[in-house]
């Protein structure tokens, strides 16, 4: 299969928590159904798949998906993405074996936004997101406070939350900075909380993800709360 993995799944009741679940109790819920991770299964393999999969990172380039219509194409990727989500559900192994053998990196980029726009709170808090944007705005460009200002919001962030953050971003920077940009404008909105329309008009130096890939192998990842 190729598939490897750093989390442990044992034996247990079937499936994986609903999408929509709550962090907390979504993270002790897979505990109990034999999963061990340091962060939900479905964000681990979606990302281990498409880092493994989509070298170029054009999963995230069909725009027609971020539509309220979407073409032909689009409605088929998300009802193979639906699927893959119910498989999840319904049986761990069944779920991880279906995603890995998908041949459509679309479809399984999907499921990832399927799972991030579902969660009841944004991997980055409201507050904290909306602070960020505000000090950012008044930085120049060049700023040494810059840095610090990115740093400041990984300190807010809990332990799950950082290591979604941290796996995103380390997907993201491999991509080429065109491919990066269209991932970066799809999964925005549902990561980010506190994101608005005034937020698209951010330029890179401003926005939170661009930043945290610029500055990926400076920042402490293996630090967390």
């Amino acid at each position: 299969m190729g598939f490897t993995t750093d989390y442990l799944i044992t034996s247990g009741p079937p499936g994986l928590p609903p999408f929509g679940t709550p962090m907390k109790d979504l993270m002790s819920t897979q505990i109990e159904r034999g999963v061990f991770a340091p962060l939900p299964l479905v964000v681990d393999l979606t990302v281990q798949y498409l880092r493994q999969r989509d070298l170029e990172g054009v999963s995230f380039t069909n725009s027609s998906l971020m539509h309220d219509t979407p073409d032909e194409e689009a409605k088929i990727v998300m009802e193979r993405a639906e699927f893959l989500v119910a498989a999840l559900e319904r049986d761990r192994h069944e779920g991880i074996l279906l995603v890995w053998g998908c041949q459509q990196p679309q479809v399984v980029a999907t499921v990832l936004c399927l799972f991030l726009h579902a969660l009841p709170a944004p991997v980055v808090p409201s507050s904290v997101h909306a602070t960020f944007v505000e000090k950012i705005r008044k930085c120049k460009e060049g700023d040494d406070t810059i840095k610090f200002r990115v740093e400041a919001v990984l300190m807010h962030l809990d332990s799950v939350q950082h290591q979604i953050l941290m796996v995103l971003i380390k997907l993201l920077a491999q991509w080429s900075p065109e491919n990066c940009a269209a991932a970066i404008k799809r999964i925005s909105p549902v990561l980010l909380g506190g994101w608005s329309k005034d937020c698209d008009d951010l330029t890179a130096q401003q926005h939170l993800l661009h930043l945290l890939v610029l500055y990926n192998d400076e920042l402490q990842w293996g630090v967390v709360n």
